[in-house]
């Protein structure tokens, strides 16, 4: 069971016992993430899904790049800005942003991210 594949299983169980998973939905549109997602059914493609109330947005980024997003198109709130990173199961804060239109983000690295936005102020990020 202390495999690298169980290891990357475990860090997968983290991350959605961290979240509201049964509350998210796919966001298929390009309402919210503007420019970087890649082509739809490659292997570069970024699924994105929201929660309905507007207080999570989270991206799985399969590749290094840079994207751009409308955080309007969710909610007016602002949000808490996270990296997880799935190979190690950590998460990372970057920082706070508000309804801006037209925000961009760089990945850390040229690996897979997923990008964690949160507007619930009783969020707690697992250790």
């Amino acid at each position: 069971m202390n495999t690298p594949g169980m290891e990357l299983a475990n860090n997968c169980f983290k991350l959605f016992d961290a979240l509201p998973w049964q509350n998210l939905i796919p966001d298929t549109s390009d309402q919210v993430l503007l420019n970087g997602r890649g082509t739809f059914g490659q292997l570069d493609f970024a699924c994105s899904a929201k929660t309905i109330d507007g207080s999570y947005y989270v991206v799985y980024i399969p590749s290094g790049r840079t994207m751009y997003f409308n955080l309007s198109a969710i909610s007016g709130k602002t949000f808490r800005m996270h990296w997880y990173n799935p190979r190690t199961g950590v998460f990372m804060f970057i920082g706070r942003v508000g309804k801006d239109p037209h925000f961009g983000v760089v990945t850390p690295d040229t690996d897979d991210w997923l990008l964690v936005f949160d507007a619930n102020p009783d969020w707690q990020i697992p250790d």
